[in-house]
């Protein structure tokens, strides 16, 4: 196969790794030995010429570049994997005709929306909070259906916006994978509500059967209020004190807070961490 101007051309990691932070690239793992690479290789070609500006092809003899197929776990070729932000995104093995690349194309690329998020995970990573909240905003506005912006939205909006997470959070279907831990801010941000409006708290909870214990209602307030002002672990403490006092008040609402401050957090949160082994012990 003669010399195109999509190989390989400087290293890999100025081609590929570091031009994928601008525009998405199309890495086709070939050799002149191999049948279907012959047939693939056009075809790529093709479609890089008719999305340019989209995402870029570049092709990678294995024979000249045995290391970058090593690297890869390249088994087979034609091999191809598609390359955004330095990571590969995206692959398939084998010649496959043109309609299904391109249906494959439609459904691996990054769209602005799938970039716009990215962006927002990034930003909170780096702790930059306001920005990461703008561009989920941004996200949900665009992309109603974009549950896991929606999700991290409502989990940055529960301190700020607590009615507005409470919003968001009511949209995310129970089937999600994150249904629940929407479900929990709902939850969350309700007892923080009703912790600091006037009237009386005990009578807006979920009775059960018998009459809630003073004691308990009184710790389950002081939670609530904890969590209204973001101070979680008194929170937790006052919610497992609630567990072993009374399991039915608000149809078992301190163990439910407690899941949910726990999945709010996230699992790694040192806050999750020192409460875990008291909720479990109170649980049992």
């Amino acid at each position: 196969m003669h010399a195109t101007q999509y190989d390989l051309r400087q290293d890999f990691a100025v081609d590929v790794l570091e031009a994928s932070h601008e525009l998405p690239i199309l890495v086709d793992f070939w050799a002149e030995w191999c049948g279907p690479c012959r047939i693939l290789g056009p075809t790529l070609e093709r479609l890089a010429a008719q999305d340019e500006g989209i995402w870029r092809l570049v092709k990678v003899n294995t024979e000249e570049h045995p290391e970058l197929a090593q690297r890869y776990g390249i088994q087979g070729i034609p091999a191809v994997k598609l390359f955004h932000k330095g990571q590969v995104i995206d692959e398939f093995v084998g010649a496959l005709p043109e309609s299904s690349i391109r249906s494959w194309l439609q459904q691996a690329l990054p769209t602005r929306i799938s970039q716009r998020y990215q962006e927002a995970l990034e930003a909170l990573d780096a702790g930059e909070r306001t920005r990461a909240i703008a561009l989920l905003q941004a996200t949900v506005d665009e992309d109603e259906t974009n549950v896991d912006a929606r999700v991290r939205l409502a989990q940055l909006l529960f301190l700020e916006d607590r009615a507005r997470a409470m919003e968001v959070a009511r949209q995310v279907p129970p089937e999600h994978p994150d249904g629940d831990l929407a479900q929990g801010l709902v939850l969350l941000a309700r007892l923080a509500d009703l912790a600091t409006r006037d009237g009386d708290f005990a009578a807006a909870l979920s009775g059960g059967e018998t009459p809630p214990r003073p004691e308990a209602v009184r710790r389950y307030r002081e939670g609530a209020a904890e969590l209204a002002a973001g101070r979680y672990g008194p929170a937790l403490e006052a919610f497992i004190e609630v567990m072993g006092r009374d399991r039915a008040l608000d149809d078992d609402g301190a163990r439910q807070a407690c899941i949910a401050v726990f999945r709010l957090l996230g699992e790694e949160s040192e806050i999750t961490r020192a409460y875990r082994r008291q909720f479990s012990s109170a649980l049992y």
